[in-house]
């Protein structure tokens, strides 16, 4: 049996719109609505995620694993991510693909893989995503497709959506791909957490201790610094479970080692809360 080519497809979401940036950091496993292309788009194919807008690009890879179907008929409802739009409710007849998620880079880069940076590729630079951006879902011919995995990767024997020895578990538990030794989907989940946590206050501080890093050491060491705890450990979730905001806890390094000072993280974090109730 001749094994099929797989084609690969660009999807693309506005962030004035979509909270992509946090649905990509909290979902290994999404949705993206596919209004073209319905019959054509198969399991195994290859997928890339593209930020519109100022900071514009090529920001997540992963492989399709649910072929084109309406809302109401897929397999992981919970992992739709409504939550992230701005707009109104989806039609539940709308078409959605599945995608698992390899491979995350949320910090805009122009060096690496923005829109500004494939503007110089000779191949990338002709094809509609740089010239005419409107749109959610594109086909990338054979050639476009391996210039950006190429620039992506850099080198041009990754195969996205195979399995190599490239897989490995990473810090978050999930099968993902390595490069560069990178850990995106954390810093992605932190900036996320943080994000969030600087709409109900001042400035970033220990949740355990209120410590702020920035008046214990000069700012151009602590300046944002801070660390992100899993309140639920990811070993005891099951596959595909999104990561919520709330399951997140913002600690500085001392409460951080200190919760995970024995193997048992979770009660360590709770005592750890009433010891500091009394201070």
């Amino acid at each position: 049996m001749i094994k099929k080519m797989a084609n690969t497809y660009l999807f693309q979401g506005n962030p004035r719109y979509y909270d992509m940036d946090t649905y990509l950091a909290t979902h290994s496993y999404i949705y993206w609505r596919c209004p073209n292309y319905k019959d054509k788009i198969q399991i195994g194919d290859k997928a890339i995620l593209w930020r519109a807008g100022k900071k514009a690009g090529m920001i997540a890879v992963g492989v399709i694993v649910e072929i084109p179907t309406p809302a109401s008929k897929i397999q992981f409802p919970e992992l739709l991510g409504q939550r992230f739009w701005t707009s109104d409710e989806m039609d539940v007849d709308d078409i959605k693909i599945g995608i698992k998620i390899k491979d995350v880079r949320l910090t805009y880069d122009e060096s690496s893989t923005s829109r500004e940076h494939f503007k110089l590729n000779p191949i990338v630079s002709k094809h509609r995503i740089i010239t005419n951006p409107t749109g959610t879902v594109f086909k990338l011919e054979g050639a476009v497709a391996d210039a950006m995995f190429l620039d992506w990767n850099n080198t041009s024997d990754l195969e996205i959506g195979e399995s190599t020895s490239s897989e490995i578990f990473d810090s978050e538990g999930k099968y993902r791909y390595v490069l560069h030794k990178r850990r995106e989907r954390s810093s992605a989940l932190r900036k996320a957490k943080v994000k969030h946590f600087l709409t109900t206050n001042d400035f970033i501080h220990c949740e355990l201790c209120r410590v702020n890093l920035n008046e214990k050491y000069p700012s151009s060491l602590s300046e944002g610094y801070i660390e992100v705890h899993h309140i639920n450990p990811i070993s005891t979730l099951a596959e595909h479970t999104p990561t919520h905001i709330d399951d997140l806890i913002l600690l500085c390094p001392n409460c951080h080692r200190m919760v995970h000072r024995t193997k048992d993280a979770e009660k360590n974090l709770e005592d750890l809360k009433v010891w500091f109730l009394d201070k």
